[in-house]
């Protein structure tokens, strides 16, 4: 089975001090979402992780959590991965 490596990179200091480092690499299954990488990242740091990143029912991004792969904001969790892509995790700053 082939593989597909990805950058994921925490970009507010609230995931970098959960997760301890500032940027990591996974490898996940040819073919993986976006949704894989982010399950991939929980089995790493726990089941905890998923909770901050996704709402209740599991299926999309908690209010306020933004995710872009490859610069660009993540429209949908079903998203493809690509073997170099660059997964980036933050929390949207509220307006004042």
């Amino acid at each position: 089975m082939s593989c597909t490596r990805v950058k994921v990179k925490y970009l507010s200091p609230y995931f970098r001090d959960f997760t301890r480092v500032e940027e990591e690499t996974v490898v996940v299954e040819a073919g993986s979402t976006v949704r894989d990488v982010l399950v991939k990242l929980s089995e790493k740091h726990g089941e905890y992780l998923l909770t901050l990143l996704l709402d209740d029912t599991g299926k999309e991004l908690r209010g306020g959590v933004l995710v872009f792969l490859n610069n660009k904001v993540v429209q949908s969790l079903d998203s493809n991965v690509e073997d170099g892509d660059s997964v980036a995790i933050t929390i949207a700053a509220d307006g004042g």
